[in-house]
């Protein structure tokens, strides 16, 4: 298996919205109610991505597996909520192709991001999991995050519950993929 990681340009906002709304479809059904599923579609998250690429506040990355986009990450500096440390960084994303769930290519890209955020002078990253995502938060976990019992409400059709998770960055992860 070749993995590659491209820092992404808008010449890739196409994949970056397959690659989303196909993933965030099949991992919040059930939690995410399904009219607002619908409304995610390659499309629409092709665009936002152009819009981000274009405002270049945050890093995208693209990952690719024998030469196919399969999963991407966001890497916010500086993280959205009250409390952030000057030296957390926050991974805002990662989605992955869920013919991907399960394979070594999340955790070589949360190696990455890892690895990213520490060369960036980060001591620890944080991310969000949606209550009821099990199976991110099982990832996370395994990969070193810890829950810091922060939680905050999030508004997608209906009131959600995401619950912070932090991780040292004190040296390169030994990834741990998902069951």
């Amino acid at each position: 298996m070749t993995f590659e990681v491209l820092k992404a340009t808008e010449d890739v906002a196409e994949e970056l919205g397959f690659i989303h709304a196909t993933s965030y479809r099949r991992a919040y059904r059930g939690i995410v109610p399904d009219n607002i599923l619908a409304e995610y579609t390659p499309q629409k998250r092709a665009a936002a991505f152009r819009q981000a690429i274009a405002k270049d506040e945050d890093e995208i990355y693209l990952f690719k597996v024998n030469h196919s986009a399969v999963g991407f990450a966001v890497l916010n500096k500086h993280p959205h909520y009250p409390g952030a440390a000057e030296d957390e960084a926050e991974i805002n994303a990662l989605f992955f192709l869920p013919d991907f769930w399960g394979m070594d290519a999340a955790s070589r890209a949360l190696a990455f991001c890892f690895n990213r955020l520490r060369l960036l002078g980060y001591k620890r990253a944080t991310v969000w999991v949606m209550e009821g995502n099990d199976r991110a938060r099982r990832f996370f976990e395994k990969n070193g995050f810890l829950p810091t019992g922060e939680k905050r409400a999030i508004q997608i059709g209906l009131y959600l519950v995401e619950h912070q998770l932090i991780a040292e960055l004190k040296h390169t992860i030994n990834p741990v993929d998902e069951e």
